[in-house]
């Protein structure tokens, strides 16, 4: 029984009282002096109150029930939106991937240990003439083995010819390209697939990164504690700390990638077959450079503070590309402490720096400090191709594909076309938040 029909029947037992129309009692009901009157119209007050708050309380219900209903879906749409974020970057790369391995190509190349043609011609010719030496000692009856020997050193020499490239040494020791065109000519000599070196681990990193990222958002934000509530106030310290926790968590992906793209794709020359083999050969190296994500991250995280009033595609790109080119030096000095390894062939030397103090100093003082922005053109065309293309080929995602199951709870709701959402972009582990992002932070989370 609702208000209305409580009401109803308390004035119909109202007007059946006995005492109802007594001449000496004719004041309405409402405002009769009589007790029995006055008795009723408390009763009726109070089961009017209890009425309210009863319909009050069943208000309240709805609005809470419809709440979790609304976070529910929410929470589903966020983990959608990962999930087409991570499957539209990952196709993507097939694109920016030649770019990201030139980039870390010659990012991890050490200009001090560079040998020309002239100098790998000359190394060649003294070790021919010593195996002639060696081999002319032989007496003129062991023509046969002097023949082998002589073949056998043929083969490797041929064969380290045949793999060597301009601005590198041999096929064993790490490259060195001094330009683009080097860089070109060396991976392309060890075929087309070697432009997408590292690419595979590069997309595992992509999905990880977005699928964390995702949960812990969702997590603090049904968290009621203190201090996450005061760290939403900060929107810069929420993405530093939670970007750095996840690169440290996935740093040994990163330093994968990284020696992946160094090493040589050719079978006989390169240092790890499979992703499982670096973990095993190289357990103890997962974590080096893993204390540079701290300052990179710090510049990341300002592309999404607001500078100015009116945000244009030109001061969002501006900014981003600003922010992203701070961080780059961290990010090449990195490079080149996740290749230092003790294997011994085909990456950098274990001791070639001490720290990233000692990177610094070196690289400045052998290489000036444009070396610090070595293949930087390459890294910022493959970040500026995320910005433009990743969150439209997310929205175009989210709007042809479906995004509650059937059955679900939370199919009551009418999904619709897909809401603004921001995205992040993973481009060989740095982010770039889009326009979509910074403008809606400035509205009410749940205005959607």
């Amino acid at each position: 029984m609702d208000l209305a029909e409580q009401q109803q029947f308390y004035l119909e037992a109202l007007m059946a009282s006995p005492h109802h129309g007594d001449s000496n009692n004719s004041h309405d009901f409402m405002g009769g002096d009589s007790d029995h009157e006055r008795a009723m119209n408390a009763q009726i007050g109070q089961h009017i109150s209890i009425g309210r708050q009863q319909e009050m309380k069943q208000q309240h219900d709805s609005q809470q029930q419809f709440h979790a209903l609304l976070k529910e879906y929410m929470d589903k749409l966020q983990k959608k939106k990962a999930y087409f974020t991570s499957l539209a970057h990952c196709t993507l790369s097939l694109v920016t991937a030649p770019l990201l391995t030139l980039n870390t190509s010659l990012q991890t190349s050490v200009a001090a240990n560079v040998v020309t043609m002239k100098d790998f011609q000359a190394e060649v010719g003294q070790a021919d003439m010593a195996q002639r030496a060696r081999t002319s000692t032989l007496k003129s009856n062991d023509s046969a083995p002097r023949f082998t020997a002589f073949m056998n050193f043929k083969n490797k020499q041929s064969l380290m010819q045949n793999n060597q490239r301009v601005g590198m040494a041999q096929p064993f020791k790490a490259p060195v390209y001094r330009n683009y065109f080097e860089a070109f000519q060396g991976i392309y000599k060890q075929g087309f697939q070697g432009f997408y070196k590292g690419n595979g681990i590069r997309c595992l990193h992509i999905f990880l990164f977005h699928k964390l990222n995702t949960d812990f958002t969702l997590k603090l934000e049904g968290s009621d504690s203190e201090f996450y509530k005061q760290l939403k106030q900060t929107p810069f310290a929420q993405e530093f700390l939670l970007s750095c926790a996840i690169d440290f968590m996935l740093h040994p992906l990163h330093v994968a990638e990284a020696r992946f793209i160094m090493q040589n794709r050719r079978p006989n020359f390169s240092v790890y077959q499979s992703l499982a083999q670096f973990f095993t050969r190289s357990y103890s190296e997962v974590f080096r450079g893993i204390t540079l994500h701290i300052p990179r991250n710090v510049c990341i995280a300002l592309t999404g503070m607001k500078l100015t009033d009116q945000i244009s595609v030109y001061s969002y790109y501006g900014q981003s590309i600003l922010f992203q080119t701070l961080a780059y030096p961290f990010l090449t000095v990195q490079r080149r402490l996740e290749c230092m390894s003790k294997m011994g062939y085909g990456l950098l030397r274990n001791d070639e720096y001490k720290g990233f103090f000692n990177a610094c100093k070196r690289i400045w003082a052998e290489e000036g400090p444009i070396a610090f922005y070595r293949g930087y053109l390459a890294y910022i065309l493959a970040i500026t191709f995320w910005m433009s293309v990743l969150p439209q080929a997310t929205d175009f995602m989210m709007m042809n594909m479906p995004l509650i199951g059937q059955g679900s709870s939370t199919g009551q709701l009418n999904a619709g076309s897909s809401p603004q959402y921001d995205s992040e972009q993973v481009a060989g582990g740095n982010r770039a938040r889009p326009l979509t992002q910074r403008v809606e932070d400035d509205e009410d989370e749940d205005d959607y």
